[in-house]
């Protein structure tokens, strides 16, 4: 009967937050917020949280490593870009998040542009200290996600939006710990089916979204309706997705 749902700081989960809050009727739902893609991917292996909406790419990689999650469905689909702060050249230092979509994007971006192994890519763990590192001049460039993004274009920075370059590609996915499938099935189950319906009836209940979003991350409602336009949302995840 309890369910930890745990997310990270971004506009890319409307509809599973909107689907813990419809559970918070019937079962103890609690909502953690991660800085660290890692740190939380790591916290849904150790059934320290029982479904988490974390990067496609950290999942399989832990999925794989400890057999203890699972991928349920797809969670958001684009929402990040490369912001620069002068020129895309040789020798500038990108920051971006460790084993995430960002990182994997962006050495897809770098690799196109025939700049692998000439720029310097560092790592952070928030990705508040990584706007910091680069309004105050320690970074040149980062690779960000929603809303973010949106965020340091409108404050006129270069901006590459991945989508633009690779077309649609998923970035989040709602993953599971096999424990909690075990001891939790049916509200696993109640779940999944609220998960469906809110993802297709994300556009009647975005108002609700916008304050659900705002009360728990501390978004305006402007930054969250930038940032939720650079995002796809869908439940559906197919093979040749993730391949």
């Amino acid at each position: 009967g309890l369910l930890r749902l745990g997310v990270l700081k971004a506009v890319e989960y409307p509809h599973a937050l909107l689907t813990a809050r419809d559970l918070e009727k019937k079962y103890d739902v609690r909502i953690i917020v991660y800085n660290s893609a890692l740190e939380l991917t790591n916290a849904l292996a150790l059934g320290k949280v029982d479904l988490a909406c974390s990067p496609l790419v950290t999942q399989v990689l832990f999925g794989l490593l400890t057999k203890s999650l699972k991928i349920a469905a797809g969670c958001g689909f684009g929402g990040s870009g490369l912001v620069v702060r002068e020129d895309l050249k040789e020798g500038i230092t990108i920051g971006s998040s460790e084993l995430s979509t960002m990182e994997t994007m962006l050495k897809l971006f770098l690799e196109k542009h025939h700049l692998i192994g000439k720029a310097k890519v560092v790592y952070f763990k928030k990705p508040e200290e990584m706007m910091k590192s680069f309004l105050e001049g320690e970074i040149d460039a980062l690779s960000i996600w929603e809303p973010y993004l949106s965020k340091l274009e409108k404050k006129g920075f270069r901006t590459y939006r991945y989508t633009e370059i690779f077309g649609l590609y998923p970035c989040c996915t709602l993953g599971v710990n096999r424990e909690f499938l075990k001891i939790n099935g049916e509200l696993f189950r109640e779940f999944m089916e609220l998960y469906r319906e809110n993802t297709r009836r994300l556009k009647e209940r975005k108002e609700e979204s916008l304050e659900v979003m705002a009360n728990i991350f501390g978004f305006s409602e402007e930054q969250i309706k930038d940032g939720l336009r650079g995002f796809v949302f869908d439940y559906r995840l197919s093979k040749e997705q993730v391949e």
